[in-house]
């Protein structure tokens, strides 16, 4: 299987309204809503996050979609489940 049939399975997947709520959940446990590094958070445990991330950032890299858009999408999620107070 080529990465070009790997990117049209990938999108099958997630462009569902079901793909698109697991997602946002996946992109949440990969911790792509905030930064991994900062001081109380002890180095082994950023090491294993980094690994995690790498897993979203993945599948980002399949369905052609930046960073930046799904934390748009996260943040309209918060947004929604606060009844709009952003």
């Amino acid at each position: 299987m080529d990465k070009i049939d790997k990117r049209s399975y990938y999108r099958d997947v997630f462009n569902s309204e079901a793909g698109k709520i697991v997602l946002n959940d996946l992109m949440k446990f990969c911790h792509l809503d905030f930064s991994i590094y900062n001081n109380e958070v002890n180095v082994n445990d950023m090491i294993f996050m980094s690994g995690e991330r790498n897993v979203g950032l993945y599948i980002l890299n399949m369905l052609h979609r930046k960073q930046k858009e799904v934390l748009v999408d996260l943040m309209n999620e918060l947004d929604e489940q606060m009844g709009g107070v952003w």
